[in-house]
């Protein structure tokens, strides 16, 4: 379980400013071989059946050997031939005939017989109809009193198997066997269950669940704030479930690593060069960056904040009236993709923000995709917005010195609402 992080305990000032930029650039801020044959597996495991092969786990037979079954036609012979995977021969089983099923492949070898009546212990599927006992407490599946394996498999790698995994096709989902909430799988794409979300509280549970593709994106091990990246991003895209109406039920956003270098270096520069603006010192705007990142775009938006916890970061975002500045970047229905840099400022020149945390949410916008009705609505947009104003909320001790107050209508003048 991720921990919780420590918070600040020291009266400090919060800072916000938002920025969209459209195609045109124009800113408006507003700050994964049980066959006997005598073949050796390629994958370390031992043999277990003492008959000289080498056996594993649903693994491939490596030297390929043709495998004929003497005790095959004890079965319906086609469909016991189809059960293990290989063809019928002739149409004709009788008594001992071992030419019932037969498993082609590159040595044409067909002397390879599996006779021995062992007893494997490697849990996995008999598929050389020997009449062997294997333990691994699965179903017989063919009706040939071997048990199989087929009804358990785990096609997406995630160590968990159907039917316990919901969903055997994502690495990032194989259940809650803790039930603490978040999936086991949520973070690591294997069952995890003492690292499958954050922990805010620090009671051992998962209060969080948080984004797989932002917890493992390609930078993810060499950014040392992802932590913090992906606890917002969590925050955002639940601000846009929770305020579904003011956001015309707009889609989830998607994380996007290559704007995510662009956020955090804006972040990074502001830190370095002491400033906190969506303009740079080579006067370059938001979408001025992404372009000489080289991103395409159509449109862009820009939250920036100085604040000492990301949570606390994303509430001070939605504290502001609805539809209005970056409470309106985060819940625009036509924001689709989102990269969340963050930094927290280690630069005793820089005498304003020493010891801060720089959040910067860079968004895709598709212009495409009209606003919600709420926000075309004077009646709505523009106004006080609910209590809390965002799913996110500030650390007791930030609390204590007034970090996320209650919204009021005395924003609504700053705003000009």
């Amino acid at each position: 379980m991720i921990k919780t992080l420590i918070g600040a305990t020291m009266a400090l000032c919060l800072f916000t400013a938002c920025a969209e930029d459209d195609a045109n650039d124009t800113d408006t801020e507003s700050g994964v071989d049980v066959n006997s044959d005598g073949d050796s597996d390629m994958d370390g495991d031992t043999d277990t059946d003492g008959d000289s092969d080498t056996d594993t786990d649903a693994d491939s037979d490596s030297d390929a050997d043709t495998v004929t079954h003497p005790n095959a036609c004890r079965y319906t012979c086609s469909n016991h031939c189809r059960s293990l995977g290989g063809q019928q021969k002739d149409g004709t089983c009788s008594g001992t005939e071992q030419k019932c099923c037969y498993f082609p492949d590159s040595d044409n070898d067909t002397t390879s017989v599996d006779a021995d009546s062992d007893t494997d212990t490697d849990a996995d599927t008999d598929t050389d109809s020997d009449t062997d006992s294997d333990t691994d407490s699965d179903a017989d599946t063919d009706g040939d009193s071997d048990s199989d394996t087929s009804s358990r498999n785990d096609a997406d790698g995630d160590h968990v198997t159907t039917p316990d995994d919901p969903d055997d096709n994502d690495v990032r989902v194989c259940g809650d066997s803790d039930n603490d909430g978040c999936d086991d799988c949520s973070i690591e794409g294997e069952q995890a269950v003492d690292n499958d979300g954050y922990d805010e509280d620090g009671n051992g549970q998962c209060e969080l669940l948080l984004d797989y593709d932002c917890m493992n994106g390609e930078n993810a091990a060499n950014d040392p704030y992802r932590l913090q990246s992906c606890i917002q991003f969590t925050y955002v895209n639940m601000d846009r479930k929770a305020f579904a109406e003011e956001s015309g039920d707009a889609e989830l956003l998607k994380w996007n690593e290559d704007v995510w270098a662009v956020a955090v270096a804006h972040a990074i520069d502001m830190c370095e060069n002491s400033f906190f603006d969506h303009t740079n010192l080579q006067n370059q705007g938001p979408a001025d960056r992404a372009r000489e990142a080289g991103l395409s775009i159509r449109g862009y938006a820009e939250n920036i904040a100085v604040n000492l916890d990301a949570a606390a970061a994303e509430y001070a975002y939605m504290n502001e009236p609805t539809c209005e500045g970056h409470r309106g970047n985060i819940l625009a229905k036509n924001a689709v993709e989102i990269g969340i840099g963050y930094h927290i400022c280690d630069n005793p020149n820089n005498t304003d923000w020493n010891e801060y945390h720089f959040s910067v949410q860079n968004f895709l916008l598709d212009p495409g995709i009209k606003k919600s009705d709420y926000c075309q609505s004077s009646a709505t947009a523009c106004q006080v917005p609910p209590n809390p104003p965002s799913t996110a909320s500030c650390p007791a001790d930030l609390q204590r010195w007034d970090f996320c107050p209650e919204p009021t209508s005395a924003m609504l003048a700053e705003w000009g609402c």
